[in-house]
């Protein structure tokens, strides 16, 4: 019994340092990009399309949130899109909604 522990302090011993002695340290890499994150590209929109639905993430409190840089995907909806769903569901005019106490759809 004596000579098992043994071997496995010993077979522990050299896993651990054969792990150790291959950690290499990570070259990483910064790199910053001139491409518009999400908010920035619905402010910019050359057509206007977007101009009700960044009030709308304004008021709502989350512009940090939308200023953000990564890759993700996120289905805008026109300003006619949501003046029907506002209609439909007979909620008051975007310029009434208080800041940070509106609620997301």
């Amino acid at each position: 019994m004596k000579k098992f522990a043994y071997l496995l302090i010993v077979m522990l011993a050299a896993a651990s340092s054969l792990f150790l002695s291959s950690c290499q340290k990570a070259q990483l890499q910064e790199a910053t990009s001139n491409d518009p994150n999400i908010l920035q590209y619905l402010q910019n929109d050359s057509l206007s399309r977007f101009t009700k639905l960044v009030t709308l993430i304004d008021k709502a409190g989350y512009t940090t949130a939308f200023n953000t840089y990564g890759t993700y995907t996120f289905f805008a909806p026109t300003n006619e899109a949501i003046d029907k769903y506002m209609r439909e569901k007979t909620l008051p005019l975007l310029n009434l909604l208080q800041k940070n106490n509106c609620r997301m759809f």
